[in-house]
């Protein structure tokens, strides 16, 4: 099921406030494309097994409970190069 995906890079340069070269925008187009195929190729594989389906289970939680999953602000600091006041501090990347 691979195809090209139209990817306006412009648009994407507006919501995200960035500014993108054409080199960029090339690169970044490129780039999105190799993912968007990679999901794609994810959605083919079988999930028929039982745990699979226990993964994709609700992991929804009441606002009074504790989540389970949820990492706390110490593990993420931990974890990460540059975390200041609850957020992640990341460079341009493009």
């Amino acid at each position: 099921m691979k195809g090209k995906t139209k990817i306006d890079t412009d648009y994407l340069s507006v919501l995200s406030n960035l500014k993108i070269t054409p080199k960029e925008a090339k690169k970044l187009q490129s780039d999105l494309q190799k993912t968007i195929d990679f999901i794609r190729n994810l959605q083919q594989l079988p999930s028929n097994s039982k745990k699979s389906k226990e993964k994709a289970k609700n992991n929804f939680f009441q606002d009074d409970e504790e989540n389970p999953l949820c990492f706390t602000y110490k593990d993420l600091e931990k974890n990460s190069r540059k975390f200041r006041n609850g957020v992640f501090v990341v460079e341009k990347i493009i």
